[in-house]
């Protein structure tokens, strides 16, 4: 059982209420129970927030996270429904806000891999430093987020499989094969700068990398290869799917 947090959004109020994930049967429930409205006029109206977050409520519901690099920030559909509804568990299903960078390498020849030696760093720069997701009641919105000045700097983490940990990205000995350096959650932008640093070569800065088709998407994994030559280092683009962040049942009894 994961226990996380969801919000839910009932009339002018905020009730922070905690959930558990049973994960043999994919479902949420609330800790509390949660209930209709005897009134089946009035509805209740569900969103969640993870990871746990300070919410803002004015004329909308506003959250704001830090972006480390390393911590998974997802929000869900909006659900509202009142006591009629046909049956009580309703599909919940929470989206990256996050895109997923993974930085992989490969020498083009044996002299270059000597001539570099192991990559010891790679740091994103000028990326965003936070995510906001800012909530209105309407459906076309619910996963939308914007962003502040591009100010951050994230080194590239280790990664176990799709997993980003909290490490910063071990030494790599460049070879003729492509490798995973490692990886790391950004904001999603149209290109990325980044800072490579090898045990055998001068730092090499590579701006304006551009993600092809419009940019970084929140939930897929951007793959940036790196072309170590004997003179220059030539980034290239792959995009692949990043798995959902899961989907669940409420029960609202």
């Amino acid at each position: 059982i994961v226990t996380s947090e969801t919000v839910e959004w009932n009339g002018d109020g905020l009730v922070v209420s905690k959930f558990k994930y049973l994960s043999d049967d994919n479902m949420l429930k609330f800790t509390n129970s949660q209930f209709y409205n005897i009134d089946c006029t009035i509805y209740s109206h569900l969103k969640g927030f993870y990871p746990k977050v300070n919410l803002v409520k004015d004329t909308h519901v506003s959250a704001t996270w830090m972006i480390d690099g390393k911590t998974d920030v997802m929000v869900t559909n909006y659900f509202h429904d009142n006591k009629e509804v046909s049956g009580s568990s309703n599909p919940v299903t929470f989206q990256h806000l996050l895109s997923k960078i993974t930085i992989k390498v490969i020498a083009d020849s044996d002299a270059a891999a000597r001539s570099w030696g192991d990559v010891t760093e790679v740091i994103i720069t000028g990326t965003k430093s936070t995510v906001t997701h800012t909530f209105d009641g309407n459906e076309a919105n619910q996963y939308q987020s914007t962003s502040t000045a591009s100010t951050k700097e994230i080194p590239v983490l280790n990664a176990s499989g799709d997993q980003v940990l909290d490490t910063q990205a071990d030494n790599l000995t460049l070879t003729t094969d492509t490798l995973t350096f490692g990886k790391a959650m950004v904001y999603p932008e149209a290109n990325y700068n980044l800072v490579v640093k090898t045990s055998g070569g001068d730092d090499a800065e590579l701006n304006g990398i551009v993600i092809s088709d419009g940019g970084a998407k929140p939930g897929m994994d951007h793959e940036i290869t790196l072309t170590f030559k004997s003179g220059e280092i030539l980034p290239s683009i792959k995009v692949k799917p990043w798995e959902d962040g899961g989907t669940g049942s409420g029960t609202i009894q």
